[in-house]
C-alpha cells in the first residue's frame, strides 16, 4: 500500500494543518466523552483533566525546543 502525502510548505499553511489536527482530536474527544453517558459534573471533570495534562505538554515541549 502507498500513500502519497501532500504536507504543506508556507508556514501559514502548516499552521492552518495543525489547527486542523487539534480541531479534529477535541472533537473526537469531546463526542467520546458524550457517549459514556456521563452526568456533567463528571464530564466537567475528565474534560479538565485533558486540559491540565495538554498544558502540562505544552509547557514540556516549549522547554524542550527552545
Amino acid at each position: 500500500m502507498k500513500i502519497i502525502v501532500n504536507y504543506p510548505k508556507e508556514i501559514e499553511q502548516i499552521e492552518q494543518l495543525e489547527n486542523n489536527i487539534a480541531l479534529f482530536h477535541a472533537t473526537l474527544l469531546i463526542e467520546t466523552i458524550k457517549k459514556k453517558n456521563l452526568d456533567e459534573k463528571n464530564n466537567k471533570k475528565i474534560l479538565k483533566e485533558i486540559i491540565t495534562k495538554v498544558k502540562e505538554k505544552e509547557n514540556y515541549d516549549s522547554r524542550r525546543f527552545n
